[in-house]
């Protein structure tokens, strides 16, 4: 057999499960509470330092499992935070640098008090901790309830400032125009007639028709005023209005009457003797033309006017309002209907009945026209043809609504204003009365009467009503004299610029589709009628308001005090932008309403929910008052929310996700999608969600970032499975690796705890409830043109308790144990910190103090007894569950470093062991009883040494079986398990070190253990510690490598480092012939 030596360079591969003779050179069978470093070796593990104020652990901790906690970091001066949401929604918050709790407000509906009752806390209330979901987005945490339902509130968009309404628009002012409109609410067609054409009949009684000839009158040009010329010539525009009641009632009869006189001399007429004619001698002949302006409203073919007047009117009566012969008329012509008369040759002027007695005479003064041969010049007026009409009209059953005003003038040179022409159909409006035949009797029915209001505002003229089942329709007969809008337009270009202020109206764009309406709403100047602007707004009467009781809410932090650390803290509902534009169709309600959010996230400065199979992104920019509607119905905007579902093979449900380079990590149980964008800027036209894994994820477990990578815990297994994402692209399937491959039964089945620190390489898993966290070690180099992978180790932490909550930051670990004591170590082992570690320098060479749950104990209440040479300490806050003295695992200890005073005898420590007695400054509980403990040796007051108590914890490491090994390839290597190797002695190569023991199981023999100090008598002085920072001890097996394994073990205060192993051994090859 050959002498043989080989060299384990590093152990920094940490644990594999893989058989012995599979392992690399490095890995180990069980690393406990030790830190596979590439730079300092496998260190132990940091202790951790307890935060507190006054020793005790957490106040006012919630016992219930369903309890959840969170953390935040804020700044380097306050630090991080940590919480806790009990099952019934309270919520408590502690420092992580002083351990002071906050004072905690909720922001309810009666305003801000400490720990009051509210909707907060209702929100809060879960049943499981899995439902409550965290996410700190700058110095805000938003706490997301999954079995929370979303809602919208009943809070609607601004109503219609009326439920009906129309507003009729004054297009153009133009002379000889009937402005008329109807008003209805059903499709009930009234008919009425029109005269189409009418003749002048005969002179008085006479109904002779002369409508295009002439006629001669026995008129002398002498009689009257003796101008001798002919007189009652011109032309006259006649408005007639006949009898009758609305609907029937005759009005609006319009036709224009020329009257041309020609004088010459009478029949017989003889000069006289100077051959000169008297005027007597002369007459007028007379030619009359009739002409048809506009038929009205009621006029039957034959209808015949009884009589008609000479016509002279200047006055306003329902004749005319134009004179021939500019003289003044009877004011009311309807009150002498049927009667015949005659000029007089006075200044009054009296129609008389047929037998010209005088009876019923009605006296019309300032007549000046005088008397011709006795007799009026009168004519009658004969429709001679009609229309039958159809409109519409009825309110209510009554035809009230066919408004029909009287036409502007027909003269050119009268101004037609549009005050005149509304007052003219507010006028019509107003007076337009139908009288009933029913079984109400002659009641009277109006416009007004049918509940239709109606208001001139600006040039347009507002109809409304106030009864909500009072609808009305509104039709316009000359569509270039006016618009009527209502609830709906097609053109925004016709839109009037002066409106009821707060008017809505909706622009269709597209008859056969929805989903590119709009809705307007008018804002008159000063939020009064009239002048203003067409804004957008939202469909009257849709919800507007999401539920913020339903929604996330944020935990803040209020007021931090620098002096005393005193904080408080905010919980309360966020606020989110409502509604303001739209309708279900063109602004539809995000995807979220009526489900539950998975999660709240915060991507390319948008707010995201994850529901269901949904990604809803708010509007960028928004996350004060997050907004998840659509600036606008008009267009879709880069700045729109993203509402976008998955489509994948498996149903799909998202519950968390994280942010990569290329878009945001989406992760359900069975898949894992990328939602992202080809676009430099992500909006709803580019982003796109596609599936990019299929792999297994546990809801209850965030995924995080490893730096350039993406881990997730998967627990379809019987164990739990740590899987990495890698190659995270716009395009393409990423790569996933199992991390825990080479440790497949080492994570236990439903892990619920997971942390990283990318800044150190190490991530952190654990059980809630259980002792053991199991530590990622990984380190990333750059090498052939991009990262690569030179460490990926798996150790294990255990700590005195379960550990019920941690997380990693700002180079710490901190967690909560089941004793709620909130524990951190500071996990940079190249700049200890004298704020968070117990050191001890020794020649310039700074040592950590390797503790648990180490405190201060300066204060404490505490005697000493000389006779025993022990100090008793009172601890208010030591827990009962555990003796911790000497002899048992774990032991509390006392460590101090103050040496600057004291004998040697001042601490001692005792070794029950081997019976010996080391002077020094550390010492284990010997003694304890309820909350007071007794150490050996003075403390405390006695010689003012308080030390620093904790307990103390193992570090451990089992080495595999050694075999001679052989590499092979970059990285590979190949053990000789066929061979013959009987080991002859390990040297074991230390970095900084104390106490610690090595242990020799061996087959058939009683295992074997070594307990070193790594010191010599003669190197140090009796009060220094033991360590030193190199060691090499060398260990003597004489065994075959398989008949034993090899324990590393230091359950001392002292650090503990292995940098690498040496062994030596006989060889032999042992080769055999193949058979």
């Amino acid at each position: 057999m050959a002498g043989i030596t080989q060299t384990i360079p590093n152990f920094n591969g940490g644990i594999s499960e893989q058989p012995d003779q599979l392992k690399k050179p490095g890995q180990v069978k069980d690393a406990v509470n030790v830190v596979p470093d590439p730079v300092w070796g496998l260190y132990k593990r940091p202790g951790a330092k307890r935060i507190t104020t006054n020793g005790d652990a957490l106040p006012n901790v919630s016992s219930n499992a369903a309890s959840t906690w969170f953390h935040y970091y804020r700044d380097p001066t306050e630090g991080s935070y940590i919480g806790q949401i009990a099952q019934d929604g309270d919520v408590r918050v502690w420092n992580c640098k002083s351990g002071k709790e906050a004072t905690t407000y909720y922001k309810g509906a009666t305003g801000t008090t400490a720990y009051g009752a509210g909707t907060e806390k209702t929100y809060l209330t879960h049943t499981a901790k899995e439902q409550i979901q965290s996410s700190t987005i700058f110095d805000t945490t938003f706490i997301t309830n999954r079995s929370v339902t979303t809602a919208l509130t009943a809070a609607t968009a601004t109503a219609k400032v009326h439920p009906h309404y129309a507003y009729i628009d004054l297009l153009r002012t133009e002379n000889g125009r009937q402005y008329a409109l109807n008003v209805y609410d059903a499709d009930t067609v009234y008919d009425y007639r029109r005269a189409t054409s009418i003749e002048l009949g005969g002179e008085g009684d006479q109904d002779t028709v002369d409508n295009t000839g002439t006629h001669e009158r026995n008129d002398t040009l002498g009689d009257g005023s003796g101008s001798g010329t002919c007189r009652g010539i011109g032309t006259q525009v006649i408005y007639y209005n006949g009898g009758g009641t609305a609907p029937a009632k005759k009005r609006n009869l319009i036709f224009r009457l020329t009257i041309t006189g020609q004088s010459g001399l009478k029949a017989g007429a003889q000069p006289d003797n100077n051959g000169s004619f008297d005027a007597d001698d002369y007459k007028c002949t007379y030619h009359r033309d009739l002409t048809l302006l506009h038929g009205g409203e009621g006029w039957t073919r034959k209808y015949t006017t009884t009589p008609l007047r000479w016509l002279s009117s200047t006055g306003a009566d329902d004749l005319g309002n134009g004179g021939l012969l500019n003289n003044n008329q009877p004011t009311d012509q309807g009150t002498i209907d049927g009667y015949t008369g005659y000029w007089s040759n006075s200044d009054t002027h009296e129609y008389h009945n047929a037998n010209g007695t005088g009876a019923n005479r009605v006296a019309m003064t300032n007549c000046k026209y005088g008397a011709h041969d006795g007799h009026p010049a009168q004519y009658r007026i004969r429709v001679t043809d009609d229309e039958i009409i159809k409109t519409k009209g009825y309110l209510n059953g009554n035809p009230v609504g066919i408004i029909r005003p009287k036409p502007t003038p027909f003269d050119a040179d009268t101004a037609v204003t549009a005050e005149t022409i509304l007052a003219g159909i507010m006028g019509e409006i107003d007076h337009n009365t139908f009288t009933g035949t029913g079984s109400d009797g002659a009641a009277t029915y109006s416009l007004k009467d049918s509940g239709i209001e109606a208001k001139i505002i600006g040039t347009g003229l507002y109809l409304y009503t106030t009864d909500a089942n009072n609808n009305f329709s509104v039709e316009i007969l000359e569509n270039d004299l006016m618009r009527v809008m209502q609830d709906t337009v097609n053109d925004v270009s016709k839109l009037p610029i002066q409106c009821k202020h707060g008017y809505i109206v909706k622009v269709t764009n597209s008859e056969d589709a929805d989903d590119d309406d709009y809705w307007l709403r008018f804002q008159g100047d000063n939020d009064l009628d009239g002048p203003g602007t067409w804004v957008e707004c939202a469909e009257p009467g849709v919800k507007t308001t999401f539920d913020n009781t339903t929604l996330p809410l944020v935990i803040q932090r209020n007021s931090y005090d620098t002096d005393t650390k005193n904080f408080t803290i905010r919980i309360k509902h966020w606020d989110y932008k409502t509604r303001t534009v739209g309708d279900d169709n063109t602004n539809a309600q995000p995807d979220f309403v009526g489900k539950a959010i998975n999660k709240t996230l915060f991507f390319r400065n948008r707010l995201a929910f994850l529901s269901g199979d949904s990604v809803i992104l708010s509007r960028p920019g928004t996350i004060t008052e997050p907004d998840f509607w659509n600036m606008t119905a008009l267009t879709t905007s880069a700045t729109d929310p993203i509402n976008i579902s998955a489509a994948g093979s498996f149903p799909t449900t998202f519950f968390d996700g994280i942010e990569t380079n290329t878009g945001l990590l989406c992760m359900s149980r069975t898949q894992q999608f990328l939602l992202a964008s080809d676009d430099t800027i992500m909006n709803p036209d580019t982003v796109k969600l596609r599936s990019i894994s299929s792999y297994f994820y546990d809801e209850t477990t965030p995924p995080i970032s490893l730096g350039t990578t993406f881990g997730f815990i998967d627990t379809s297994g019987k164990y739990s499975r740590f899987q990495e994402l890698n190659g995270v692209a716009r395009e393409g399937e990423a790569s996933i690796f199992e991390t825990s491959g080479l440790v497949p039964t080492l994570l236990p089945k439903d892990i619920d705890l997971i942390s990283a620190s990318r800044e150190n390489g190490m991530v952190f898993l654990g059980k809630s409830g259980t002792d053991t966290i199991y530590i990622y070690k990984y380190e990333n180099r750059q090498a052939g043109g991009g990262l690569q992978r030179v460490q990926g180790s798996w150790v294990k932490w255990k700590f005195l308790n379960p550990v019920q909550y941690h997380f990693a930051m700002d180079d710490s670990y901190y967690f909560v144990d089941d004793e709620n004591f909130l524990q951190k170590i500071n996990i940079v082992n190249s700049s200890p910190n004298p704020d968070n570690d117990i050191m001890i320098t020794q020649n310039e060479e700074d040592y950590l103090v390797h503790l648990d749950n180490w405190i201060e104990s300066t204060g404490s209440s505490n005697s000493y007894n000389a006779t025993t040479d022990q100090t008793t300490f009172t601890f208010s806050w030591l827990p009962s569950s555990v003796d911790y003295v000497y002899g048992t695992d774990p032991v509390l200890a006392a460590f101090s470093t103050d040496m600057s005073s004291g004998t040697q005898a001042d601490i001692s420590t005792h070794e029950e062991a081997t019976g010996t007695v080391r002077y020094g400054i550390y010492a284990e509980a010997v003694s304890r009883s309820g909350t007071t403990v007794v150490f050996p040796g003075k403390w405390g007051s006695a010689n003012g040494k308080y030390p620093f108590v904790g307990w103390v914890y193992k570090y451990q490491v089992d080495l595999p079986t050694l075999y001679a090994t052989k590499q092979i390839g970059d990285g590979q290597f190949r053990s000789d398990v066929n061979a013959s190797l009987i080991l002859h002695r390990l040297k074991l190569n230390f970095g900084k070190v104390g106490v610690y023991e090595t242990t020799l199981t061996r087959v058939g023999k009683d295992d074997y253990t070594e307990l070193h100090e790594s010191g010599e008598a003669s190197l140090y002085h009796a009060s220094d510690m033991p360590w030193v920072e190199e060691d090499i001890k060398t260990i003597p097996v004489y065994e075959r490598n398989i008949n034993v394994d090899v324990r590393i073990k230091s359950s001392h205060p002292s650090p503990a480092t292995l940098h690498s192993l040496s062994w030596e051994g006989d060889f032999s090859k042992l080769n055999y012939r193949r058979v």
